[in-house]
């Protein structure tokens, strides 16, 4: 039987949930039925890329012309990648294109159209109808959307919430249209080593054993908000009961937001240290840098926040819950699909400084709260966020797209 080609194009490959997703449907759709390639944009200032097993059989290729940014001072390179997709397209002739991310849905999506592919797909992986533009600009993105939508066979939101939002909020398309199908990651390392892993660390960022470390993950960017931490660790400063000397704050990640963020923290006298710097000694907060290790990174934490004013679904919690690190996050976007309140996670409003320390606090200062949120999150996201469920409804939904038909029930009957 003739091999299913899929063309799946993303706008860049960073690090993040959508590189880690198209990589893992790239490898892992089963070879007997399926030719998987990936098309990524190159990357912005400030970003990381996402480093991939290079000895594994995958057709990955980088059309350097496609960047993120959507800029028309810069309309010919714009018109360029649209250029190389659709000659990509042409010549692969793929039964199957699916598109990640908002520059690829758009420049993919059009391109797929006008070269009459049989199928094509769009994942959000998260949304930009608020919390990232002014108001014209939202709604030239909505606009565009839900005219991309009308030649899309199929729309992926990545959880209920995000469908819920997409098909009733914003009527990008009917809901019918929506297909949830949450990510899946391979968690296997965040659940190997920890004790190992939590000692070196802790000795290479110099925590000891009796101080809390918290940490924020995420690029510095203005929509992961991360002042709303340096804001709540201002509070927890004048906060009586709170041994400081007890305490260390970690930002993991980098982006055009860290001057800013720095900024913030001296005029807050918040101190800081930049952890890559050849003088480093422990401080407040510490700066670390882009990681490529996250169980590492999870393993030596004791509390995950998230700070995000909008979100998809946000990587950094699924694997806390894998690594059994307690959470406390802003109530947006898919967070509420994929954590346990109250078990696994606490959650707050996103704009409300004052919630936020407080409930920063209440997780310092309460050790067997902590303690019982470590751990009951293992089930839930293996059982929920593994690769191998992501590989199995994509396939199941790739068949029915193009034969109608549910592959895996045919076998079981």
């Amino acid at each position: 039987m003739k091999r299913i080609k899929v063309l799946r194009i993303l706008s860049r490959l960073c690090v993040g949930g959508p590189a880690i997703h198209c990589v893992l449907l790239t490898q892992h759709l089963p070879k007997e039925r399926y030719q998987s390639i990936l098309l990524h944009g190159d990357l912005d200032e400030g970003d990381a890329l996402y480093t991939y097993d290079h000895t594994q059989d995958m057709d990955i290729r980088l059309i350097a012309s496609m960047k993120r940014q959507v800029g028309l001072k810069n309309i010919w390179k714009e018109w360029k990648s649209f250029l190389e997709v659709y000659r990509v397209i042409r010549a692969e002739k793929p039964d199957i294109i699916h598109t990640h991310t908002a520059k690829a849905g758009f420049i993919g999506r059009i391109a797929a159209y006008l070269a009459k592919t049989p199928v094509i797909v769009h994942t959000f992986h998260g949304h930009a109808f608020h919390s990232y533009f002014s108001g014209w600009k939202t709604n030239l993105f909505l606009s565009i959307e839900r005219r991309l939508a009308k030649i899309t066979h199929s729309i992926i939101a990545i959880s209920q919430q995000q469908k819920h939002e997409l098909g009733n909020v914003y009527k990008v398309c009917p809901p019918d249209k929506i297909t949830v199908i949450p990510l899946g990651f391979d968690l296997g390392p965040f659940l190997e080593d920890k004790e190992a892993k939590r000692k070196d660390f802790r000795q290479q960022y110099k925590v000891k054993d009796d101080q809390i470390a918290v940490g924020l993950i995420g690029r510095m960017v203005p929509i992961k908000n991360h002042s709303l931490l340096i804001h709540a660790i201002a509070k927890i400063q004048q906060h009586k009961e709170i041994d400081l000397s007890k305490i260390r704050f970690f930002l993991i990640g980098d982006g055009a937001e860290r001057k800013n963020i720095e900024n913030l923290c001296t005029q807050l006298n918040i101190p800081f240290t930049d952890a890559n710097s050849s003088d480093f000694e422990p401080c407040l907060v510490t700066f670390t840098g882009y990681q490529s290790r996250m169980d590492w990174v999870n393993a030596g934490l004791d509390i995950i926040v998230l700070t995000s004013k909008n979100e998809g679904t946000p990587v950094s919690l699924i694997e806390a819950q894998a690594s059994g690190v307690p959470i406390l996050s802003t109530r947006v976007g898919g967070v509420e699909n994929i954590v346990l309140e109250n078990e696994t996670a606490i959650l707050c409003s996103s704009d409300d400084v004052q919630e936020f320390a407080q409930k920063l606090i209440y997780l310092i200062q309460n050790p067997e709260k902590r303690s019982s949120m470590q751990g009951k999150g293992r089930e839930y996201v293996l059982k929920n966020y593994h690769y191998s469920r992501l590989i199995h409804d994509i396939d199941k939904h790739y068949q029915f797209l193009l034969y109608g038909r549910d592959i895996h029930a045919t076998k079981e009957n």
